[in-house]
C-alpha cells in the first residue's frame, strides 16, 4: 500500500515498513495497555518521514500534492457513481459511493484539507468502508476548493449537495447524516448552521473529524501539541488560515463558525486526537455546542493523529476510533441500537 507516493511505493513497501520483528503484522503487545502499538509508532515515524522529505509547505500546490500521494486504492467491491450537481451558484462533481446500500439512507462526506485541497478521490476509500459498514450510501463531495473559488463558494456546494438530496431526490433529512475531516468537518458545522438558518430541514446528525472551525487559532492545544502532532505545525496551521481568511476577521463566522450561533442543531459527534494542535478546537466547539442546548458526544482518542482514522485497516488505533464513529452512525441511522464494545465518549 502506498502511503505517501514519493517515499513509499506500492503495498509491498507499506507491508514491510510495518511489519517490525518476527512476529510480524499484527503486534499487539503494548496495544491497551497504556502504550501505543507498533503499527501506530511505526506510522507515525513514516509521516514524519513524508514531511521532512516531500517538500510540502506554506504554498497551495504543495498541500495538493501532499495529499494526493496520500490517495489510496477504494475497495474492489466498492463501486463509484461520477455525476455533477448544478445550482444557481455553479456545478461540481459529486459521487455515490456504495456497495449494498440501502438507497433511502445517506452518509454525506466533506473531504478536509485547508478548503484548498484534497478531494473525492482523496477520501473514497474512507467514505467506501464507511458506506459497507453501514450499510447505506456515501455521497462524496467535491466542492470547489480555494484559491480558484473564494469562500464562501465551497460552502455553498456543500450546502447544494444537501438540499440536492432532499428536495431533487425527495430523501428524508431523518435518513441523512453529515460527516467530514478537518476543513470537510467545519463544512459539516456550515452547512448545518445554513439550514437552520435558510429553513431548510436538518438532517439526522452530524459527524466531525478533528473540525477545523476557530480559525482565531486561541486556544492551548495550538502550541501545547506542536511536539506531539506529526501531521500538522502550528506554522503551516496559521498558514493554512491566513489563506483560508485571505485579510477577513478571524472570529467572522463566515469562516470560523465555531463563532456562529450554534443552537437549533441536530445532534453530532465529535472525534479528535489528544496529541494533535487542533484538539482544542473540537473540544471547544463540543463545549459551546453543549451550551447552546445542542446534543454533542465528543472522543478524544489517547493515541491517534490528525486524520488518522483513514487508516482504519491497518493501525489497531484508528480501528477503534473508526469503530466509535461507525457506532454512532448506526444509531443516528436507526439501523440498530449498538454495535460496537467501544464507548461513545469519554
Amino acid at each position: 500500500m502506498a502511503v505517501y507516493g514519493g517515499l513509499l511505493s506500492g503495498y509491498t513497501t507499506y507491508n514491510k515498513l510495518f511489519v517490525l520483528d518476527s512476529s510480524g503484522y499484527a503486534n499487539k503487545a503494548t496495544y491497551g495497555k497504556g502504550l501505543p502499538s507498533a503499527e501506530f509508532v511505526s506510522f507515525e515515524n513514516a509521516v514524519r518521514l513524508f514531511v521532512k522529505f516531500s517538500g510540502v509547505g506554506q504554498t497551495v500546490d504543495s498541500v495538493r500534492r501532499a495529499i494526493d500521494d496520500v490517495v489510496l486504492p477504494v475497495q474492489s467491491h466498492v463501486e463509484v457513481t461520477a455525476f455533477n450537481i448544478s445550482y444557481p451558484g455553479g456545478v461540481f462533481p459529486v459521487e455515490w459511493v456504495y456497495t449494498n446500500a440501502s438507497s433511502d439512507k445517506v452518509l454525506v462526506y466533506f473531504h478536509g484539507g485547508g478548503y484548498m485541497a484534497g478531494s473525492a478521490n482523496s477520501h473514497r476509500r474512507f467514505l467506501g468502508y464507511l458506506a459497507d459498514q453501514l450499510h447505506v450510501k456515501g455521497l462524496n463531495v467535491d466542492y470547489r476548493l480555494l484559491p480558484e473559488f473564494p469562500m464562501p463558494i465551497g460552502v455553498e456546494d456543500c450546502f447544494a449537495a444537501y438540499r440536492y438530496l432532499i428536495e431533487e431526490l425527495n430523501l428524508s433529512p431523518n435518513n441523512i447524516v453529515l460527516a467530514g475531516d478537518s476543513a470537510g468537518g467545519a463544512l459539516v458545522l456550515h452547512t448545518l448552521i445554513l439550514a437552520r438558518d435558510r429553513g431548510v430541514p436538518l438532517p439526522s446528525g452530524g459527524v466531525m473529524l478533528s473540525p477545523f472551525t476557530d480559525l482565531s487559532l486561541n486556544y492551548s492545544s495550538f502550541n501545547d501539541n506542536a511536539p506531539t502532532d506529526f501531521v500538522l505545525s502550528p506554522d503551516q496551521l496559521a498558514w493554512t488560515a491566513e489563506t483560508i481568511l485571505n485579510s477577513a476577521n478571524n472570529s467572522d463566522p463566515r469562516f470560523s463558525p465555531y463563532f456562529a450561533d450554534l443552537s437549533g442543531l441536530p445532534p453530532v459527534l465529535i472525534q479528535v486526537a489528544q496529541l494533535e494542535v487542533l484538539r482544542d478546537d473540537g473540544v471547544n466547539l463540543s463545549k459551546k455546542i453543549k451550551a447552546a442546548g445542542g446534543d454533542v458526544v465528543l472522543q478524544v482518542e489517547k493515541f491517534s493523529s490528525h486524520m488518522l482514522p483513514m487508516m482504519f485497516d491497518f493501525v489497531p488505533e484508528a480501528a477503534q476510533a473508526v469503530s466509535k464513529i461507525v457506532d454512532y452512525l448506526q444509531l443516528h441511522f436507526g439501523i440498530v441500537e449498538s454495535t460496537s464494545k467501544c464507548p461513545l465518549g469519554y
